[in-house]
Parts: C-alpha cells; sequence; structure tokens
C-alpha cells in the first residue's frame, strides 16, 4: 500500500515537472500572440485613413448653367484628389460632397441648411450672385465659412463675417471697363442693358458713375427683365436697335447675367447693329464658344463676338505657367480647357487646404463647430500680399470686405476666340516709386478713383521650334532653330529681348527681323533664331530621365506693368494635336513628349538705388515668354550601348563562385579587378552630365554591384578560412548560400529599378 502510494507520489511530480514546461510555453504562446495583435492593431491604426474632412461645394449642377457648375466641381475634385495622392490634410483625406442648388435661390436656401447641419467644416459655393445671397443667411446663423469664386454683388460678403470671395466684385468691373472704354478705346459715348438684378444693377452703377468722371456721356438705359416674356424682350432690344441706328457710335455695355448673355446678343446682332460690346466676367472667356451651333457662326467664325471686350481675372494666353501646367492637368483628367471658372474654383480649394493646414483644427468628429470657427478666423488674417497664399492667379488676400484683391484682365473677343486684349490696366504697386506727374502726362499711366494703372501693352509673342538638333547633358546646352515673332501696338522698345543664348554674342539681333510689316493696326515683327542655348537638367533619375528644353523671352528694361508677352495663340495654331511633337524631326538618343508655352515673370526684390524704395519689400517683376520642350532619353538603347559591359562584370563576378578552393586567388582578383572596372565605367558615364552634386539613378545600380562584387571578396576569404580549418562541408554550405544570395540580390536590384521607373 505504502509502495503504491509512493509510486503514485512520484507519478504525479513527474507529470507536474513535465506540465510546467508545457504550461510554460502556453504563458509565452500567449504572451507571444498578444504582442502581435497589438502590433497589428497598430499598424492597422497608423495605416488605416483616418475621418475624412469633409467639404461642402454647392453647385448649379442641373438646369442652364449645369456646365459651368461642373466644371467648377471638376476642378475643385483636381486639387483634392492630388491632396489625398500625397497623403491627405495631416493624414486625413478631403472628400467633396456635391449639393445642387440649380442657381435657384429659393434651392440654395434648402441645400444651405442642409450643408449646415452636416459635418462639413466649410463651403464652396455659390455660383451666381442670387444663390450666394440666399445660402449667406444660413452660413452665418450656422457659423460656417464659405467662399464663392465667382459671385461678384459685393453685398454677399460685406456684413457676413463668414463669407469669402474669390471673384472680382462687380462695381470693380464697372469701374474698369468705364476707364477701359474711354482712355483705350476712346469712346466718349455709352449705352446700358442690364438684368434687374443685384448684378445687373450694381455694374450698371459703377460704370455709370466712372464713365461720368472720365468725361463720357450716357446715352440710355434698357432694364432686361429675367423672366420677361420674348416679346418683352424683343421690344427692349428694337428699342436699343433703333437709339444705335440713329444716334452717335458708341459702347453698348452688357450688365445682365451669365444665363442672358447669348440671349441678348443674339437679338442684338441680327438686327443688324454691330456696336463695340463690353461686359463683366459674367460673359466669360468661353462667351465665344456659346455661338458656336449658330448658323451664322458657323459661315463666320466671330460673327456674334467681334468686337466684344469683356473682363476676367485670368485668360490663358497671358496667364502663368503655373495656370498653363493647371490647363493641361484638367485636360488631361476631365477633358476641358480651363478658363477663369475652373482656375478660381481650383484656386479655393487651394485656399481651403491651406486654411486645414494651418489653421490649428482639431479634425474629430467632436470638434466640427469649433474648426468651423478656427477656418474662418485664418481666412479672415489672410489680409497681408507678403504673406499670402500664392495661386494660380498671383497671391490670394482679402479686403476689409472679405473680397480677394486681384488685377482684372481685358479679354477681347476675335474670330471666334478670346484672347487678352492688346491694351491692358495693370495696377501700379506703388506710386511713389515712378514719375507720376511724368506717367499720367504721357498718358503711359491712368487714374480709376483711389488706384493708378498702368496702360500695359500685350505683346503677342510666338516661337515656332523648327529643330532641336543637339542635347548636351554635360555642358547644360542645346541647339535649337525656330521662329520667334511678335505683334504689339506703340513703339519697339519691347523687342529689346533677352534669350537664354549659351554664348556672349546672342543669335538674336532684334535690328534685323526676316519679315515686318503692320497688320490690323498692330506692328508684326519676324525673326529667325539659330543657336546653342542654356538649361537646367535634372539628372536624379538618370539614365531614366526626361528632361525640359526652355527657350526663354525676358524684358529686363521694361517692368511687368508696361509689358506681357502673351501667347498667340492664333498664331501659333493652339491647341496643337499630339502636344505640338508631331511636327519636330527626330532627335538622336530622345523622344519628344509635348512642347509647352507660357507667359514668364522674372522677379527682382532689388530696390536699384531708388530712394524711395529702401523701406519697402516691393517685388519688381519683369516680363518674360517661354516654350518647354519636353523630352525622354531613350533608355533601351542607352542601357544597351552603355551598360552591357557592366551586365557582363556580373555574369563573370557570379561566375567566380562556382570556383575550387584551389582557384580562391584568382577568385578575388576577378572580383576586385570587376570592381575596379565598374568605377571606372561609372566614371566615363558620369563624365557625359554636367558637374551634379546628388546621386543619379545609375550611380545607385553601381553602388549595388560593387556591394555584390564586396560580398564575392568575404565570401571567398570566408570559404577559404574554412578550409584551411578542415571544415569543408560548412564550406559547401557557405558557397551554395552564396550561389543564392548573389542572384537573388541581383534580381531585386533589377525589380527595384524595374518599379520604380517603369
Amino acid at each position: 500500500m505504502t509502495a503504491k502510494t509512493s509510486s503514485s507520489a512520484g507519478q504525479e511530480i513527474e507529470n507536474g515537472v513535465k506540465s510546467r514546461p508545457r504550461r510554460s510555453r502556453i504563458v509565452f504562446g500567449i504572451a507571444a500572440a498578444a504582442i502581435v495583435l497589438c502590433l497589428l492593431a497598430y499598424i492597422i491604426y497608423r495605416l488605416a485613413p483616418q475621418n475624412p474632412i469633409r467639404i461642402a461645394v454647392v453647385l448649379p449642377l442641373s438646369g442652364p448653367s449645369e456646365h459651368r457648375g461642373k466644371e467648377a466641381l471638376d476642378a475643385v475634385n483636381l486639387y483634392f484628389d492630388e491632396v489625398n495622392r500625397q497623403g491627405g490634410v495631416r493624414g486625413h483625406p478631403l472628400e467633396v460632397t456635391p449639393y445642387d442648388d440649380a442657381d435657384q435661390p429659393p434651392i440654395a436656401s434648402e441645400k444651405a441648411r442642409e450643408v449646415a447641419a452636416s459635418q462639413a467644416l466649410v463651403v464652396i459655393g455659390h455660383f451666381t450672385s442670387p444663390a450666394s445671397l440666399a445660402g449667406g443667411k444660413i452660413y452665418r446663423e450656422a457659423s460656417i465659412p464659405a467662399i464663392t469664386a465667382f459671385a461678384t454683388v459685393p453685398g454677399i460678403t460685406a456684413g457676413n463675417p463668414y463669407y469669402f470671395r474669390l471673384a472680382i466684385e462687380s462695381p470693380t468691373q464697372g469701374h474698369i471697363l468705364a476707364a477701359y472704354a474711354k482712355s483705350v478705346l476712346g469712346q466718349r459715348r455709352a449705352r446700358i442693358i442690364f438684368s434687374d438684378e443685384a448684378y445687373g444693377r450694381s455694374l450698371k452703377a459703377a460704370f455709370a458713375d466712372e464713365f461720368a468722371e472720365e468725361g463720357g456721356e450716357l446715352q440710355g438705359e434698357w432694364s432686361w427683365d429675367p423672366h420677361g416674356s420674348a416679346e418683352q424682350h424683343a421690344a427692349v432690344v428694337e428699342r436699343l436697335s433703333s437709339s444705335i441706328a440713329n444716334g452717335e457710335s458708341g459702347v453698348l455695355v452688357l450688365a445682365v447675367s451669365t444665363d442672358l448673355t447669348k440671349e441678348v446678343v443674339l437679338r442684338l446682332r441680327r438686327t443688324g447693329v454691330n456696336p463695340v460690346i463690353l461686359g463683366g466676367s459674367s460673359l466669360g472667356s468661353d462667351f465665344p464658344r456659346r455661338f458656336r451651333e449658330e448658323p451664322e457662326e458657323q459661315r463666320e467664325p466671330g460673327y456674334f463676338t467681334n468686337n466684344t471686350y469683356l473682363a476676367s481675372p485670368l485668360l490663358l494666353d497671358s496667364s502663368s505657367e503655373r495656370s498653363l501646367e493647371f490647363s493641361e492637368r484638367l485636360f488631361n483628367r476631365y477633358g476641358i480647357r480651363a478658363d477663369e471658372v475652373s482656375a478660381k474654383y481650383y484656386e479655393t480649394a487651394l485656399l481651403i487646404a491651406e486654411a486645414l493646414r494651418r489653421g490649428e483644427v482639431e479634425l474629430t468628429l467632436q470638434s466640427r463647430d469649433d474648426d468651423r470657427r478656427k477656418i474662418r478666423e485664418w481666412l479672415a488674417r489672410q489680409n497681408d500680399p507678403s504673406q499670402a497664399v500664392t495661386g494660380l492667379t498671383g497671391p490670394i488676400y482679402f479686403d476689409e470686405n472679405r473680397s480677394a484683391i486681384q488685377n482684372v484682365r481685358i479679354g477681347r473677343c476675335t474670330e471666334g476666340q478670346c484672347v487678352s486684349a492688346p491694351i491692358q490696366l495693370a495696377a501700379v504697386p506703388d506710386p511713389h516709386l515712378i514719375d507720376l506727374d511724368r506717367e499720367l502726362a504721357a498718358g503711359h499711366v491712368i487714374r480709376v478713383r483711389q488706384q493708378f494703372y498702368w496702360l500695359q501693352r500685350v505683346v503677342y509673342t510666338g516661337i515656332d521650334i523648327n529643330q532641336i538638333s543637339r542635347v548636351d547633358t554635360s555642358k547644360g546646352t542645346f541647339t535649337s532653330d525656330f521662329y520667334l515673332w511678335f505683334r504689339y501696338a506703340g513703339d519697339d522698345e519691347v523687342r529689346s529681348i533677352d534669350l537664354n543664348a549659351a554664348t556672349e554674342k546672342s543669335p538674336y539681333d532684334e535690328k534685323l527681323p526676316l519679315l515686318e510689316q503692320q497688320l490690323n493696326g498692330l506692328h508684326y515683327s519676324l525673326y529667325r533664331v539659330r543657336g546653342d542655348f542654356r538649361s537646367t537638367f535634372d539628372f536624379h533619375d538618370y539614365p531614366f530621365d526626361s528632361q525640359s528644353l526652355v527657350l526663354r523671352v525676358t524684358n529686363p528694361r521694361m517692368t511687368r506693368e508696361q509689358v506681357i508677352y502673351a501667347i498667340d495663340t492664333f498664331g501659333l495654331k493652339l491647341p496643337r494635336p499630339n502636344g505640338g511633337v508631331s511636327q519636330l524631326p527626330p532627335l538622336a538618343n530622345w523622344d519628344f513628349t509635348h512642347v509647352l508655352y507660357g507667359s514668364d515673370t522674372l522677379s527682382s526684390h532689388s530696390t536699384r538705388g531708388q530712394p524711395g524704395a529702401f523701406r519697402t519689400n516691393n517685388e519688381t517683376e519683369f516680363s518674360g515668354f517661354n516654350v518647354t520642350i519636353g523630352i525622354k532619353r531613350k533608355t533601351l538603347i542607352f542601357l544597351f550601348k552603355t551598360l552591357l559591359p557592366l551586365l557582363l562584370l556580373v555574369l563573370v563576378v557570379y561566375v567566380t563562385l562556382f570556383f575550387p578552393p584551389s582557384l580562391t586567388k584568382e577568385r578575388l582578383t576577378i572580383a576586385i579587378s570587376a570592381m575596379l572596372a565598374s568605377a571606372v565605367l561609372l566614371t566615363a558615364i558620369n563624365s557625359q552630365l554636367n558637374d551634379v552634386g546628388y546621386t543619379t539613378a545609375i550611380e545607385y545600380g553601381f553602388y549595388a554591384f560593387f556591394t555584390l562584387c564586396l560580398f564575392c571578396v568575404i565570401a571567398g576569404l570566408m570559404t577559404e578560412r574554412l578550409h584551411t580549418r578542415k571544415n569543408p562541408d560548412l564550406a559547401n554550405r557557405f558557397d551554395l548560400a552564396a550561389r543564392i544570395v548573389y542572384p537573388l540580390a541581383a534580381v531585386i536590384v533589377f525589380v527595384c529599378y524595374y518599379f520604380r521607373y517603369h
């Protein structure tokens, strides 16, 4: 009995001893699983997208202005998608919630209430002034900031601290148009047809006041009822036509909303009268396109819109390269060309993203109201041009009524297109820095209210490339043959330009034009230029690189306020198919990708010794023009011609891993020799580049090969050591591992290059 008991006790002890490690393993397994789960949870938390930032976009997505609303929405989505691809704002994706107000004030109020009750932090919209006025009351009550990029009536932002505007106010448009009619077009008489609503009344009143101050004579005003019958509209046009036919010539001002402009012009032109027409932003740079389906327009492009001038915040032919790049991205994504609507809504999206980044918002579901307040406060602080966010059309900052301060561009409709008018009004940044009395007396500067404006000349400029014959990356130059021309009003000083020539003697001589004549009241000068030109190359991706060859025209003698070099869209027949590269002759080792034209700006902070500028921070800007030719290296040809020796060296070094122990010395010699040979090859390749201070893509490949060579040297030494210690089995296993690791590493390098540069 005792023996049995002792035996049982011993068995229990033995089982206990055995179970202890088992329990330990179980506990360890649970702990390890918990750690793994915690790590997975952390990784998922870090990688999972944060709660989205919702932005409400209220636009007419149906009705007469549907196409404009969708164009604006596309521009907003374009920018926010670009931000989201870069990780969003502080890890939060931007999410657009569209609302359709059909451009109707009652619906606008209803949609504004829906926005106020949502999680949206800010509103983009509305499109027109009536809809904005209706929605603005709701946004003020709900304390949610809103930005309109097109509505122009002052009352939208005046008195409403939650509404901001990136459009040009209608009174400002009226003042500019009146000064332009009198001082530039030389018109002393004017007639006005206006829609009886906030936009039409405010534009009409501003034009009439300014035109009277300029010494002009107003010969009549005609009210256009937006809701009137066809008979009423016909009667208005008949009275207006009779006044024009029986009176003296002058300008006709269209102060009507966007959806009325086509009907008014159709009725007017078909009566046979053809006055010079002036209009505000309601016409828009797409104004000629609205008539393309009319039979008269198809027979004679420009039949309805010739002699029409309009005010706009943006005209692509005289805009910056940044605006043109935006236009290209918009076209590639949505198939539409940019204009003032898409550009201003893109800028609005850009401004909102900056407000979210810099407005100290918390971006939680509970902080909605506080975040709305912080965004509004940040927007209200944007009143200094030196600290402003840079948009497509310049710095974005607001006046005391939260309306953006910006220049007005004057477009001229001709032959079915809208281009920059030959003379523009450009604000004088600081009148104290010029001889104001002399410039006023000479007629170079005019005064509009309390602001002075240069009569800025627009030079229609074209560069048509005949050939790019050589690209020398070692010297940072390329050889080009091209035609250069100018069409301009005024004297020939605008032809005193500099090119980015690579030699001291410029291939351009302003006194030796190929052709010179007068065309439609403008001077026309044509040159043919051949020579070498400097360009900046980026070799980070060499030899998988794409480069930009830039031909740059600059005028360091006249400021941008005095002259601007605009794209001659007619002369260049833009837009061109296939990016404009199909007509270029082939270039050795390179493929052409695109040709992009742009109006350029050279900025300087120099005071140029003027005492009045010593205490200012004003920039002096000089106008220019450039054409950028995109080229892409023919990589496969380069790799075959240049890197074939390196590929052979990779194979030779790999073969050494199969050498027997008796050939260890040869094994090491070949690996070291291959490393030295590849270093010489790399030096020869780098000599083809301009002196760069960074690592290129091809150098990383050589560094990987150096590492493989060093690996083979170490493997050879280790194998020899193991054989010396009489351990051949381990040496053989080490050799086998080296034979596997070497090609695997080479394949990994190749795959990395493939996915990075494919």
